[in-house]
């Protein structure tokens, strides 16, 4: 455990040229870091009130290495919620990584102060800095959450979810025997399984993320 410590705060610390490396919790004891949990549903109904906090875990992707991740509600991927067409629930949000952050509700038509775009639709939620989105779901749908602040770093180290959306209208869709959501990414990790650290002030790839060289789907490993 301590060779994992050291190696992701020797990580933090590098400079490559004028670029400086970063990597998640710099400062935090990876042993004190709950392990990240298997996303969970949360149903909800119109008019609840639910948490969704950006915070810490620790995470064992490849061999027996912990990589210090972060997880909504400390699970890789967030809760899935799921609620039914016309609802209007309230997130109230409290930001406990190292980053500011936001919550943009991808392709869910809402009101615009809650999109979630840092600067833009609303001021940024730093660190220990909370914020309360009301989120109207007027369209059936799968859709699905994530930041607005430097996606390259916190959508690849854990921040995604879904919000799936259940029409109204009974029998839209024709029955099925099971129904399964799956949320795929992938994670750019060394020969180790550590994160391959991410340029501390810009991005070093595009702006929403980098090809990775491992397959994740629902947060877990998959060679298929």
């Amino acid at each position: 455990m301590e060779e994992t410590i050291t190696h992701q705060m020797d990580h933090g610390d590098h400079e490559h040229g004028d670029m400086k490396d970063f990597l998640p919790g710099k400062d935090v004891h990876i042993s004190d870091l709950p392990e990240a949990k298997p996303s969970e549903v949360i149903e909800v109904e119109d008019g609840d009130v639910i948490e969704l906090n950006p915070m810490f875990v620790k995470k064992a992707i490849k061999g027996q290495q912990y990589v210090v991740m972060y997880g909504y509600n400390g699970q890789i991927p967030g809760p899935m919620i799921r609620a039914t067409q016309g609802a209007t629930i309230t997130v109230n949000v409290k930001n406990g990584i190292d980053m500011p952050t936001t919550i943009h509700w991808h392709g869910v038509r809402l009101d615009n102060e809650n999109d979630g775009v840092p600067d833009v639709t609303q001021e940024i939620i730093q660190p220990d800095g909370t914020f309360t989105y009301t989120v109207k779901l007027p369209d059936e749908g799968i859709y699905w959450y994530h930041p607005h602040v430097r996606e390259d770093i916190q959508q690849d180290m854990g921040l995604y979810g879904n919000l799936l959306v259940a029409p109204k209208e009974e029998g839209i869709y024709e029955p099925v025997h099971r129904e399964e959501v799956l949320i795929l990414d992938d994670i750019n990790l060394d020969e180790l399984g550590f994160a391959v650290p991410y340029g501390k002030d810009d991005a070093t790839h595009s702006l929403m993320g980098r090809f990775g060289n491992t397959i994740l789907v629902n947060g877990m490993p998959t060679t298929r």
